[in-house]
């Protein structure tokens, strides 16, 4: 898996949680500012996963079952 891509990512995401933090606190945002940032956060986000899962589809269809397993094994049955 290409972990240099993942970092990247988690702290691109740090950044913007702080910036927004800071934001706040200061009072600079209003609600539509922060709804467009989020949005524009998220489709970058979504971007670099579909990235990574198409430079590495194997590791996604195996990530993928194994969240299917311990879902499935953790449902209680009726």
């Amino acid at each position: 898996m290409d972990t240099p891509r993942i970092r990247e990512a988690t702290g691109q995401l740090e950044n913007v949680k702080s910036e927004i933090r800071e934001g706040l606190t200061k009072g600079q945002f209003n609600l539509g500012e922060l709804q467009q940032a989020l949005l524009d956060k998220s489709k970058a986000a979504a971007a670099t996963t579909d990235r990574l899962v198409h430079d590495n589809p194997w590791h996604s269809i195996g990530i993928a079952a194994a969240f299917g397993l311990v879902i499935g094994l953790l449902m209680p049955r009726r």
